[in-house]
């Protein structure tokens, strides 16, 4: 019978890595500051120039390049609710239709227009507000995406008193 225990290797073959370990940040920040204690100080002509100036940013290349289309405004909006662990399919499909009812009903009295509805099983065990987990119930997610009306032109109309300033008043008081 063969024997499975591993024994232990010289020290001389583990890396120095894994004889003292440092965590990545530490490692990193380690490497930063040792790269800084190399460079060599500032001279005394770039001490005395003028800082350089920052250029402007070209907000209009900016937005055509990561803007998106401006006359789209679809995004996604998630929900999830509790439902009992181990249900019919016909209980589970009427828990979906009817949670999903209010919401999209909900979604439509806030304004949004739903383009698309997807349902899918969430984390298990549910957890209720205290933090506590409900292992008798999971969770079922909900993602909608939804897209605000385009925005219509409205008129407002100011009356002439608003617009006009009242007279002023002397330094003494009124006239």
């Amino acid at each position: 019978m063969s024997d499975l225990r591993l024994s232990k290797p010289a020290e001389s073959d583990v890396p120095e890595a894994l004889l003292r370990p440092i965590p990545t940040g530490q490692k990193r920040i380690a490497e930063y500051n040792a790269a800084l204690a190399v460079l060599p100080p500032p001279t005394e002509e770039e001490l005395a120039a003028p800082p350089k100036p920052i250029e402007p940013l070209d907000m209009a290349a900016l937005t055509e390049k990561y803007g998106g289309d401006p006359g789209n405004s679809s995004h996604y909006l998630y929900m999830h609710f509790r439902v009992p662990l181990g249900c019919h399919r016909d209980e589970l499909q009427r828990l979906v239709q009817l949670h999903g009812a209010r919401w999209i009903e909900l979604l439509g009295r806030e304004g949004y227009v739903v383009i698309d509805v997807e349902t899918k099983p969430g984390l298990y065990p549910a957890v209720d507000f205290d933090g506590n987990q409900l292992l008798d119930q999971r969770f079922w997610n909900m993602r909608a995406h939804v897209s605000l009306p385009t925005a219509r032109p409205v008129e407002i109309i100011i009356p002439d008193t608003i617009l006009q300033p009242m007279p002023r008043a002397g330094k003494r008081g009124r006239k």
